[in-house]
């Protein structure tokens, strides 16, 4: 038995993925992911770390202004929190 694929053959144990070759692609994941990120250029690799820091930026200026959503305030009135909101 063989693979095929657009005009390769190829031998079935191309397939076989080890825990060596796993850590190889993942390490190339994060080395992408920090180069897109250092950069500034966004890749499929750095969009999650890129969201994380933008959810880290937002939640750093509501802190810094003291603002307080809907949600938080529920949570708060729930508790019987005596926070000044």
């Amino acid at each position: 038995m063989q693979i095929f694929d657009q005009g390769n053959v190829f031998p079935p144990d191309v397939l076989d993925v080890t825990t060596t070759s796993r850590c190889r692609f993942l390490t190339g994941v994060k080395t992408i992911a920090a180069l897109s990120l250092a950069l500034n250029h966004p890749t499929i690799a750095s969009v999650t770390h890129s969201l994380v820091n933008a959810y880290k930026n937002v939640l750093g200026i509501a802190l810094v202004t003291d603002y307080h959503s809907r949600v938080q305030r529920r949570y708060f009135v729930a508790l019987g929190s005596s926070f000044n909101l």
